[in-house]
C-alpha cells in the first residue's frame, strides 16, 4: 500500500515557511512515509514540492536536524536517524554476534594482524610468555557507516592463525574454531574516551570527539587470559543494556525492615 504524504503548509500560517515545511515532514516521518529507504527526497525534489527558495529547505531540515530526525550527509542526501542498537550484557557473546542479534549486518574490515609488543601496564596483567601478543585492529561498518573499531591483543598461542583466517573469524571463534579453546567468560568495563586523531580518522569524525570504550578481557577454561580487546563505539549509533532481575532473600529481608 502507497504510503499518502501529509498535507502542505497553509499559506494562512502565520509560522515562517521553514518551520511548517519541518511539521510536515515530521509528520511524514512518524507516519512511516521514508521507512523503506531511509531516506528523505532531495533538496530539489523539496523545493520543487513546496515552492520555495533551497535556503527555506535547508532550514526545514536543519530542524529535523536539531530534533535529532534527520542527519545529513554531504552529496548523499538527508536520512532518518537510525535507532542506536542495543548492546544486551546478559550472556557471553562477541561484538559481531551482538550486531547480528540487533538486527543488522554488519561489515568489517580488517586492518592489522600479526605480531606486537603488549602495552607495558598489561604485561604483568595478562601473565603470557614474554611481552609480545598477535594484535588485531578491525572497523566495523553498519549501513556503509563506520560504527566500531576494535583493538585487540591475542594470547600468543595464535600465532598460528593465519591472516586469511583472521580476516574471516571473530575473535571469539579465532579461539574457539581454530585454536579449539573456546572462550569461558569476560571482564567487562565501559568508559568514556575521545577519539584520537588515528581513531577519527578511521571512524570518519573529529579528533575529539566523545567515543565508547569497552574493555574486554576474556578467558580460558584452564583460567589462562585470552584476549583483551578495546571496543572504540560511535555512542549516537550504540548503548549497552542491563537486565537485572530478582532480588537476594537478604535484600528482600531488608527491604521489609525497612517498611515496618
Amino acid at each position: 500500500m502507497m504510503k499518502r504524504f501529509a498535507a502542505m503548509p497553509f499559506q494562512g500560517n502565520t509560522c515562517p515557511m521553514y518551520e511548517q515545511i519541518a511539521a510536515v515532514l515530521q509528520r511524514e516521518i512518524a507516519d512511516g512515509c521514508y521507512s523503506a529507504t531511509g531516506r528523505l527526497p532531495s533538496e530539489a525534489k523539496l523545493i520543487d514540492r513546496f515552492a520555495v527558495s533551497r535556503v527555506t529547505i535547508r532550514q526545514a531540515l536543519d530542524l529535523l536536524v536539531q530534533d535529532g530526525l534527520v542527519e545529513r550527509h554531504r552529496g548523499r542526501g538527508s536520512f532518518l536517524v537510525r535507532p542506536r542498537l542495543r548492546h544486551k550484557m546478559n550472556a557471553l557473546r562477541g561484538f559481531y554476534d551482538e550486531l547480528v542479534l540487533a538486527g543488522v549486518d554488519p561489515e568489517t574490515e580488517m586492518l592489522e594482524f600479526g605480531p606486537r609488543i603488549l602495552p607495558r601496564a598489561w604485561v604483568k596483567d595478562l601473565d603470557w610468555p614474554g611481552d609480545r601478543a598477535i594484535f588485531l585492529q578491525r572497523l566495523y561498518r553498519v549501513d556503509d557507516k563506520p560504527l566500531a573499531l576494535i583493538n585487540a591483543y591475542l594470547h600468543p598461542i595464535a600465532h598460528v592463525v593465519e591472516r586469511q583466517q583472521a580476516s574471516t573469524h571473530t575473535i571469539y571463534s579465532i579461539f574457539t574454531e581454530i585454536l579449539h579453546q573456546p572462550i569461558e567468560y569476560a571482564d567487562i568495563s565501559i568508559s568514556l574516551t575521545q577519539a584520537s586523531h588515528a581513531h577519527a580518522t578511521l571512524l570518519e569524525l573529529k579528533p575529539g570527539t566523545p567515543l565508547l570504550s569497552m574493555y574486554r578481557t576474556s578467558g580460558l577454561a584452564d583460567n589462562r587470559i585470552a584476549e583483551r580487546t578495546q571496543f572504540l563505539i560511535r555512542p549516537e549509533e550504540y548503548e549497552f543494556v542491563w537486565q537485572v532481575s530478582g532480588m537476594t532473600a537478604s535484600t528482600m529481608r531488608l527491604a521489609r525492615i525497612r517498611q515496618r
